[in-house]
């Protein structure tokens, strides 16, 4: 709680702690106000920055009385203001008041935070290239450019978990590929690609016209929930079991819908974790099969309909293991952490992991070697690499370079 003691004035300036939260709260502010009822009374003043100099923020307040330059600079756990006013009463003048009202109002109760050092303020000014200044009447807000992507420390990934808990899963034991079976005519793999991103992807059955070669659906027919006695008798077991699986994938992976409800992406939590051990025993059976499809699944009705054509595309199915490695690349000021993708020794690009578990290049399908690495692939792929200023390189390599190297080769 703010009382009249918490602020001191010396010098016209005015010490504002910040709350538990990092954050200046308008209405604690107002408590300590030499005038709460002229302030609800006064219009937003238009603010209009001024500069920023050793790590203070000028910002000239035109309110129809006239005009006053306010100053913030965070120290520590406070916020120092002043005033050009004359204001002598003990407490925050209603020119501060305002100003804190409107930026609050329009840039969130945690901007000031911002005015710390080595955060926003400070690191935009120094690196302007990587950094837009927006001028309005609410002041100056502080936008990166999307080249910086995650900008280190303030907006580390955590998606789709905290990188602590990624390099923490347990590995498992890889299993034994499954023999070369035979192919079929007109019955196809739907590797369905959910595109909300709430749930794992999954594969489906359905059925089509064939090319004389038997190599590719011409014309879809329907999907199928299941195979009728006569299909039955054309499979070998080896394909059954691949149905078989495949049913129990659909079935985990519409439950994970339902229970992740409103959520745009995955919880990797312990049904994920099933689904992938599920994908471990199905994904050796599917290389082996010729009618191999991705497909673009958007929801359950559209299973009774006929395939899309145009969201349908033929794919190989590989059991090459994309290897996961990390990059730095250096300048004098920043550095960038970024993720690499090799397989059978060859650097990739353009690549898809939009579905977790799968990667999909140059019209080839590939599963990742273990789910700590299919987790850590969404994590990069969630902001596209990470940039760091000079300022923060020693909480860079303690809390991302070092617990990754011990997982991952950094190149």
């Amino acid at each position: 709680m703010v009382t009249t003691k918490t602020f001191r004035k010396t010098a016209k300036e005015v010490v504002i702690p910040f709350n538990k939260e990092k954050a200046i709260s308008f209405r604690q502010v107002m408590k300590d106000c030499v005038d709460p009822e002229q302030v609800s009374a006064l219009r937003y003043p238009a603010l209009k920055f001024v500069q920023y100099k050793n790590h203070r923020l000028l910002l000239r307040c035109t309110f129809r009385s006239g005009n006053y330059v306010v100053g913030f600079k965070a120290v520590g756990d406070e916020l120092r203001a002043t005033c050009s006013c004359k204001e002598t009463r003990p407490g925050v003048c209603v020119h501060i008041c305002k100003a804190i009202e409107v930026i609050t109002s329009w840039h969130g109760d945690k901007y000031f935070l911002q005015l710390l050092p080595k955060r926003q303020f400070d690191l935009a000014f120094k690196y302007p290239q990587g950094f837009d200044k927006v001028e309005s009447e609410r002041g100056i807000q502080i936008v990166k450019r999307k080249e910086l992507m995650a900008l280190f420390p303030f907006d580390s990934p955590i998606l789709p978990m905290p990188l602590d808990e990624i390099l923490a899963m347990k590995i498992t034991s890889e299993r034994k590929k499954t023999e070369q079976v035979g192919k079929r005519d007109a019955i196809s793999f739907l590797l369905m690609l959910p595109h909300s991103g709430k749930q794992p992807p999954f594969i489906y059955l359905a059925s089509g016209k064939p090319t004389k070669g038997n190599d590719k659906i011409m014309s879809w027919t329907k999907f199928l929930p299941s195979i009728d006695d006569s299909s039955i008798k054309s499979i070998n077991g080896f394909q059954h079991d691949l149905i078989v699986k495949s049913s129990r994938l659909f079935e985990l992976s519409e439950k994970f819908a339902k229970d992740n409800k409103n959520q745009s992406w995955v919880k990797w939590n312990n049904d994920m974790a099933a689904a992938y051990d599920e994908w471990k025993q199905v994904f050796p059976l599917l290389s082996n099969e010729m009618l191999v499809y991705t497909y673009t699944y958007y929801r359950f009705r559209e299973l009774k309909m006929r395939p899309a054509k145009n969201r349908a595309e033929k794919v190989l199915v590989s059991m090459d293991k994309p290897v996961v490695n990390f990059k730095i690349t250096n300048t004098n000021d920043s550095c960038q952490v970024s993720l690499e993708i090799n397989i059978n020794g060859k650097l990739i690009k353009n690549y898809d992991v939009y579905c977790p578990f799968l990667l999909v290049h140059e019209g080839t399908v590939y599963m990742f070697d273990n789910y700590r690495d299919a987790a850590i692939v969404k994590w990069m792929a969630s902001t596209g690499w990470i940039t760091a200023y000079k300022e923060h390189f020693k909480e860079l390599r303690e809390y991302i370079l070092k617990p990754l190297s011990e997982r991952y080769t950094i190149v």
